[in-house]
């Protein structure tokens, strides 16, 4: 059965190293960044985001993609999954995001609805009866698009079940020894695991060409194929508030490094974003960007919405998919 991957899902990770000051909980360590001499641009605060365009591409794309048992992969089975891979876009999936955090809806009613809006529950006479399990982690996101699987695949007539692992490494394993038998996975993060597993050490470069070829050969030696990869992306993006944007005139990282480049500028992510992919690093080398200042931030969603919103930080990195891009 054919592996298909959508166009360019994935793009170039270049890491190159430079001191930041970091900061955590408001505390800079005392550390000055190297080159962040300019001015820079400090945080501005004020309602909604503006995610910046990354032409240059420093973070790989997370494209959802079905991940299938060999032995699972028949022609409607896939055709099923790819109804829900075509229906799906980023901003649709930062609604159903938006959904589960404002409204407190389960995942699995908000596929209810998507699928009732879209069609995914037409029924169609394939006149199957055998069971399939479909996997997942706890990530809300990602229980939605097994649900709506679930509802895609009912309505030709599958026995489905929706199992929850605890992690994408359990996921994985589930998968690979049977107990699963499909689940959505994200396009260069699951490359990325693949080939860190198989190599015993982190791989960085995930070039749209080598993702499609890494899930094909190491997915293949696990008896793995794919599904068609669903425009509907969750990958890391960087973001400013819109009043930082308006001010300064940003809509690109590009613009951004050019009229930002400073002490003032403070960046925020993760714990790894001081040293790590696709942080301060890759900003450095690929945007020659630098900051005055790296703020440590708990996640990519809730709490980067509010370091921009409230001012604390310049840019921040933020899932594509977060409810503040619906």
């Amino acid at each position: 059965m054919r592996a298909v991957l959508a166009a360019g899902v994935v793009a170039l990770i270049v890491a190159a190293g430079v001191a930041y000051a970091v900061t955590r909980n408001g505390r800079k360590d005392g550390s000055e960044a190297r080159g962040a001499t300019a001015a820079g641009c400090a945080p501005v605060a004020g309602a909604g985001l503006v995610a910046l365009s990354d032409d240059k591409r420093v973070a790989r794309a997370d494209n959802i993609l079905p991940v299938i048992r060999r032995d699972g992969v028949v022609a409607a089975v896939v055709q099923q999954l790819d109804l829900v891979s075509t229906a799906l876009d980023t901003r649709e999936l930062a609604g159903l995001n938006r959904r589960i955090e404002a409204d407190h809806a389960a995942p699995a009613d908000v596929a209810q609805e998507f699928a009732a809006a879209n069609r995914l529950t037409k029924k169609v006479d394939l006149r199957i009866t055998y069971g399939l399990t479909i996997g997942t982690t706890g990530l809300p996101e990602q229980q939605v698009v097994a649900h709506l699987y679930r509802i895609s695949l009912e309505a030709a007539g599958y026995r489905t079940t929706v199992s929850t692992l605890a992690d994408h490494a359990a996921l994985h394993a589930a998968l690979t020894s049977g107990s699963v038998t499909l689940a959505p996975e994200y396009t260069g993060s699951y490359a990325a695991f693949l080939n860190d597993r198989a190599r015993g050490e982190p791989n960085r470069f995930a070039a749209p060409e080598f993702v499609a070829q890494s899930l094909a050969y190491r997915g293949g030696e696990l008896g793995l194929s794919f599904g068609l990869a669903s425009p509907a992306a969750a990958q890391d993006v960087f973001a400013v508030s819109k009043a930082f944007a308006d001010k300064y005139h940003v809509t690109s990282l590009d613009e951004f490094a050019r009229a930002c480049s400073g002490t003032a500028t403070v960046l925020g992510g993760p714990a790894e974003c001081p040293a790590g992919y696709p942080c301060r690093q890759s900003l450095a080398d690929v945007y020659a960007l630098r900051a005055g200042a790296c703020t440590e931030l708990p996640d990519r969603g809730p709490a980067a919405r509010a370091a921009l919103t409230g001012g604390t930080v310049s840019l921040a990195l933020i899932s594509s998919s977060d409810p503040a891009f619906a």
